[in-house]
């Protein structure tokens, strides 16, 4: 389960480079990542939309979330970024 708040922040404060954001309804942008990243995305009530092994340091993901989307950013079996974004309508 998540608990998801909003401060108009995209991200939770963390300083690792790792951003999320939308760029069109339906498509979440998450730069900053490692080759070999596991990229997940849920929506707020904990299921997942989609998830995808980064292939460069900008991944675009197709996830149908229709509000608010929590992205985790997985590197070696740890997580080292949780975000939490508002989709585009």
């Amino acid at each position: 389960r998540f608990t998801v708040s909003f401060n108009r922040m995209v991200d939770d404060g963390r300083n690792d480079g790792i951003r999320a954001y939308s760029v069109q309804p339906g498509v979440i942008r998450v730069e900053g990542v490692a080759e070999g990243d596991r990229i997940s995305v849920y929506s707020v009530d904990g299921v997942m939309a989609a998830q995808r092994v980064a292939a460069s340091s900008a991944e675009d993901i197709a996830a149908s979330v229709a509000v608010v989307a929590v992205v985790k950013v997985e590197r070696d079996g740890k997580t080292v970024a949780v975000r939490k974004l508002k989709m585009k309508n």
